[in-house]
This record gives C-alpha cells, structure tokens and sequence, in this order.
C-alpha cells in the first residue's frame, strides 16, 4: 500500500516526466513549421480563463488528488493581470526544467537548443550584465547542439545572431564589459555570416530573418552586392509572421540606398565605355 508521504513524490515525478516529455516534441513541432506564430501560452495556461473557471479546474484536479497540479494552477492567478511577470515565471519554470533535462539528456540536441534559448531568456530578464555573463554559456550549448545535430538550420541561425551581436556592440559596451569581467567574448562579422550561410545551404530560405541577417553581415563586410542580394530576397518573401514582416520591412530600408549606389555605379560603367 502506497504511504501518503510517497504519492506527492511520484507526482512530482511524473510531473517532470510529462514536462520533459512535452520538450520531446518541440522538435516535431518546430519541423512542421519551424517559425510559425503558434498560440500564446498565456492565453490557454496562464490568464484567458475566468476565475470560476480556474476554481471548477481546481475542484476537479482536487477530487483527483493532484494537489501538486492543484497548487500550481491556484498560484497563476497572481500573475493574472501582469504580462511581464507571467513572462518572467514561464522562464523561470522552463529554466527548472531545462536544468533537470541537461542532468538526464546531456547528448540531445535539442536540449542544449533549448538550454541556450532559455539561458539567454532568463539573464535577459535578469538584467545586461546577467546578459553580457550568459553569453559563453549560451554559445556552449548551441555548438554542443550543432555538434549533436549538423543538420539543424534554427542552431545555425542562432550561433549567426550570437555571433553577430557580439560583433555589433559599441566600443563603451566593451569597455564595461572588460571592467565587469577578465574576459569579454568576442566574435566577428565573417563568423556570423558563415553560420547564416550554413542554414541557408541546408534549407534554402528558410527563414527571412536569416535572409536578412545574411544581407546585413555583407554590409558590414562592405560586400555590398551581396548585401543587395539577399536584402531584395529577402524583401519578396511573404511572411508568415509577424517578426518576418519586421523583418521584410527592415530589408526594403536598409537596400533602398544600396539600389541606390548600383544605379549611380552602372551609370558610370555606362559613361566610360
């Protein structure tokens, strides 16, 4: 017979093992569409349900003795009415559970993916210098990641956009980051562009974003004809989201002028022949 004190255990159990579980199938998810807008958590799990509602969920997972379940679910109201905190303890619980899937999956691609999302989540929330500290860590987990799956275009694009930050801070930025730390990490433009490459040669616009960032190294690379390339790609996609759109307007801007530079470099090759 099972003694009351081993059932919150097991729950707790097998709580963990359906919330690793549910990790498991975020690559699934991501391969069917892997930059879709899906629905926001908060609006089925955290907010969007009256408080009868909530109370009636409660009274059924009571009679079921998940009190684990029951707590969880009764101390979400306080977050009910504050998006930012709901954001700030969704980190937090996935934090928890990354944490715990590092312990029990250190050679799964995906758990190191989503250790790097959720690292560079929770220090972000934490503050710049949190920030600036993650940042080794997180560029650990994601090499890990390409190194357990070369294949994995989303890693690819990540390591590119961590490369491409670091490459892009200010001069002042590096300077404080030098007297908060021994070490400030560092990268380069040639860096980022080559992982941006290595995702588009895996899957051929795949992703705006990546079109776009690609566009942006090569203009700070001062490759300008390459820059006009992939900004004018980029520009004639149709987005599926809305950071795609962000992004598709950011690529007509930024290649308005570059247009600009190839019309006035053609009228001279013109002018001298």
């Amino acid at each position: 017979m099972m003694s009351s004190r081993t059932k919150p255990f097991k729950q707790c159990n097998r709580n963990l093992v359906l919330q690793l579980q549910i990790l498991s199938l975020l690559p699934f998810l991501k391969n069917c569409n892997p930059f879709c807008e899906k629905t926001c958590k908060s609006n089925r799990y955290w907010v969007r349900q009256s408080l009868p509602e909530v109370i009636e969920d409660a009274d059924e997972l009571f009679s079921n003795e998940k009190y684990m379940e029951v707590y969880e679910l009764l101390n979400r109201l306080k977050f009910r009415d504050n998006p930012e905190d709901v954001r700030n303890e969704m980190i937090t619980e996935g934090y928890e559970v990354i944490r715990t899937a590092l312990e029990l999956g250190a050679n799964d691609a995906n758990v190191h993916k989503w250790a790097a999302i959720i690292i560079d989540a929770k220090s972000g929330a934490e503050g710049t210098v949190s920030r600036i500290h993650s940042y080794d860590m997180v560029k650990i987990h994601l090499l890990k990641a390409a190194e357990l799956n070369p294949n994995d275009v989303t890693i690819y694009y990540m390591l590119g956009r961590w490369c491409f930050t670091l490459s892009n801070m200010t001069w002042f930025q590096r300077k404080i980051c030098c007297f908060l730390f021994a070490t400030c990490p560092t990268s380069t433009y040639d860096e980022a562009q080559n992982y941006f490459v290595k995702a588009e040669k895996i899957k051929p616009r795949f992703y705006i974003p990546n079109l776009y960032m690609l566009g942006c190294t090569s203009f700070y690379l001062n490759d300008f004809s390459r820059a006009r390339y992939y900004l004018s790609v980029a520009s004639n996609i149709t987005p599926r989201t809305r950071y795609e759109t962000e992004c598709v307007v950011a690529a007509r801007k930024m290649n308005k002028p570059l247009l600009g530079v190839k019309l006035i470099q053609n009228a001279s090759t013109e002018g001298n022949n």
